[in-house]
C-alpha cells in the first residue's frame, strides 16, 4: 500500500437534521458509523434512522458507503445502496428524514498541482508581453508591407503638401501636426494598455492560486492540531445564529491540592467561590475558591456533612440552603441516604442544619412512570441513575430538577421535574409531590445527562451531555433549555452551545460572576477545571 493510501484524505459531512438543526463532522478514520446510537462516530438524531444505520469506509484512496441495515435504507443521490458505494465530492446521502452532503478536502497531489500552476504563471506573463509587443507579424506580413510602403508613400505627399502650406502660412498645417502627434500617443497607449491588462490577468491568477493554497493549507494544518472532533464545533439550528450564546471552552487547569472526582457544581456568591462534590467522598462537599478570571484562587478545602450521601452526584442551591443528590443508582441507595440538604457559612465555610432523605429512590420509581420498568435494573442495565439536579428559581413555579443519565427513553434524556410542598420546612418525603404526571423528555443528540443547573443570566438551564451509563463513552456536550416541558415547538427544544473537553469527563457547571467578571465554571471527574466567556451583550 502507497504512503497515500496508508494515510485516509479528509473528509467533511455537512449534515442536516428533520428539526433543520445543522452541523459538520470531519472523517479520517478508515472507519466510521452513522447512526442513532451514541456508541457511533456520526450520531444522526432522527427518529427514522436506525442505531446502526451506515458505515462509511476508507479504501485505496477513496471513501465507500456501506448500509448496514438501517430502517429505510441509505441513498447516494437519489439511488438505494446495495453494496458499497464509491463517494465523490458533491455527493448527497440521505439516511432517514436525514440529508449529509459528502465533501472532499484537497489532497497533497492537487496542492502540488496548484503550487506548480503558481509557479508557471510566471512564465504566462513573458508570453502575454511577448504577444503584445510582436502583435501583427504571421502570414499576412507581406501585405503588411505593402501597406507600410503605401502609407510612407501618401506621408511623403502629405509632407510636401504641409511644406507648401506652411511655407504659405496656412493655418491648417499647425492643426495636421498636432492630429499626427495624438494618433502616435493613442498608438503608444492601446500596446502598454494591452500589455498591462495581460499583466493585471497573469498576476491576478498567481495571486488567486497562491492565496487559495495557504489557505487550503492552513486550515488542514488547524484541522491535524485541533484532531477530526475540535473542541469548538458550535451546533445551532440552521438561520437561528443567534441560538449561541457561549464562546469556546478554556483549557482545562488541574485542581490544586489533591485528587478530586470532581461531579455537580453550584456557586457561593457571597465568597466568590463554589461548592462540588466528589462520588468518592459521600459524607463530604468541597469548597473551591475561583477568581475573576475563572481560576483556582487557593486551596480546596473539604468540610465534613456529618451524614452520608451514597455516590453523590449532583448539587445545587434554593434560597439559603444547599441539596446534594446521589445516584440512587442501586437497591441499597434507598436506605443509604440519596440526598441532604445544609446551610453554609461562608465566612467559616461550615455547613449546619444538616438533613439527610432517604427512600428517594423508591419515591421515583413509585411516581414517574417512564421508571417504573427499570424498577429491578441497576445504571448498569440501563435504570436509574440520577446525575444532577438544579432548583428552578420561578416564584409563581418552584420546582427541583433531578437530570438522568438513565435511563433513555426514546433516545431521549429524562428531567423529572419536583415540587416541593412547603419551601421553609424541612425536606422530607412528605414535603414532595410530582410537578406534572411525567418526566420530561430532550432531545440532546441521543446523550444522556451528566448535569444541570440554572443560569441566572442567561435566565434558562445549563445541561452537560454525554454517553448513557450502557454505552461507550463519546463526547460530552454543552446545551441550553428553556425548561419548557412541552417540547413540541423548536424554540423549546434544548439548543446546543459547544462540545467539551471528554478528558475532562464533565461533570458540574454553574454560572458565576466575580467582580462583575461572569462566565461559566465547569468541573470534571478527572480532577480538572475550566470555564467558558459569554458571548456579549
Amino acid at each position: 500500500m502507497s504512503k497515500q493510501e496508508e494515510i485516509p484524505r479528509e473528509a467533511r459531512l455537512k449534515i442536516v437534521l428533520p428539526t433543520g438543526d445543522a452541523y459538520e463532522r470531519n472523517v479520517t478514520g478508515a472507519e466510521s458509523h452513522i447512526g442513532r446510537g451514541s456508541h457511533n462516530e456520526i450520531l444522526i438524531i432522527d427518529p427514522e434512522v436506525s442505531t446502526t444505520h451506515a458505515m462509511l469506509a476508507y479504501y485505496g484512496d477513496s471513501y465507500f458507503i456501506l448500509d448496514e441495515g438501517g430502517e429505510g435504507g441509505t441513498f447516494v443521490n437519489g439511488e438505494k445502496v446495495t453494496k458499497p458505494r464509491k463517494l465523490s465530492h458533491g455527493d448527497r446521502i440521505k439516511i432517514g428524514k436525514s440529508q449529509i452532503t459528502f465533501t472532499l478536502k484537497a489532497s497533497a497531489e492537487a496542492l502540488e498541482a496548484q503550487l506548480a500552476q503558481a509557479a508557471s504563471a510566471d512564465a504566462a506573463v513573458k508570453t502575454v508581453e511577448t504577444e503584445a509587443s510582436t502583435e501583427g507579424k504571421g502570414p499576412e506580413e507581406e501585405k503588411k508591407k505593402k501597406h507600410k510602403k503605401d502609407k510612407d508613400k501618401t506621408d511623403e505627399q502629405a509632407d510636401s503638401v504641409a511644406a507648401a502650406k506652411a511655407s504659405s502660412n496656412d493655418p491648417e498645417s499647425e492643426e495636421e501636426k498636432k492630429k499626427k502627434k495624438l494618433k502616435k500617443e493613442k498608438d503608444k497607449l492601446s500596446a502598454d494598455g494591452r500589455i498591462k491588462a495581460a499583466r493585471v490577468r497573469a498576476w491576478g491568477g498567481i495571486i488567486a492560486t497562491v492565496l487559495s493554497v495557504v489557505l487550503t493549507v492552513t486550515i488542514s494544518i488547524l484541522v491535524t492540531r485541533q484532531g477530526s472532533t475540535p473542541p469548538s464545533v458550535q451546533v445551532v439550528g440552521a438561520g437561528a445564529q443567534s441560538s449561541k450564546k457561549l464562546a469556546g471552552l478554556s483549557d482545562a487547569k488541574k485542581i490544586s491540592g489533591g485528587k478530586f472526582e470532581a461531579s455537580g457544581a453550584v456557586a457561593v456568591p457571597e465568597a466568590n467561590g463554589i461548592l462540588f462534590v466528589d462520588d468518592s467522598e459521600p459524607d463530604k462537599v468541597f469548597f473551591l475558591p475561583v477568581t475573576e478570571l475563572g481560576e483556582q484562587g487557593g486551596p480546596v478545602k473539604a468540610i465534613p456533612l456529618g451524614v452520608s450521601v451514597d455516590n453523590p452526584e449532583g448539587i445545587s442551591r434554593f434560597g439559603s440552603r444547599y441539596i446534594i443528590i446521589g445516584s440512587l443508582s442501586t437497591k441499597e441507595s434507598n436506605d443509604l441516604g440519596g440526598s441532604a440538604t445544609f446551610d453554609f457559612d461562608p465566612a467559616t465555610q461550615t455547613v449546619s442544619k444538616v438533613v439527610a432523605l432517604t427512600g428517594l429512590r423508591k419515591f421515583l420509581l413509585d411516581n414517574v412512570p417512564e421508571l417504573k420498568p427499570w424498577a429491578d435494573k441497576t445504571s448498569v442495565e440501563g435504570g436509574l441513575n440520577v446525575e444532577g439536579t438544579t432548583v428552578d428559581p420561578n416564584p409563581d413555579h418552584p420546582r427541583v430538577l433531578l437530570g438522568l443519565r438513565g435511563p433513555l427513553l426514546n433516545g431521549n434524556a429524562l428531567v423529572v421535574p419536583i415540587r416541593i410542598r412547603d419551601r421553609q420546612a424541612p425536606l422530607s418525603l412528605e414535603n414532595l409531590a410530582m410537578d406534572g404526571p411525567n418526566a420530561i423528555q430532550l432531545n440532546l443528540n441521543g446523550q444522556a445527562i451528566r448535569d444541570i443547573q440554572y443560569n441566572s443570566r442567561l435566565k434558562s438551564f445549563m445541561i452537560i451531555s454525554g454517553a448513557p451509563e450502557t454505552e461507550p463513552k463519546t463526547d460530552f456536550a454543552l446545551w441550553e433549555w428553556s425548561g419548557e416541558a412541552n417540547q413540541t415547538s423548536e424554540e423549546a427544544r434544548p439548543k446546543m452551545q459547544t462540545l467539551l473537553d471528554k478528558k475532562m469527563k464533565p461533570e458540574g457547571i454553574s454560572h458565576m460572576k466575580i467582580s462583575n467578571q461572569e462566565f461559566v465554571f465547569i468541573v470534571g471527574d478527572a480532577g480538572s477545571y475550566a470555564k467558558i466567556d459569554y458571548i456579549s451583550p
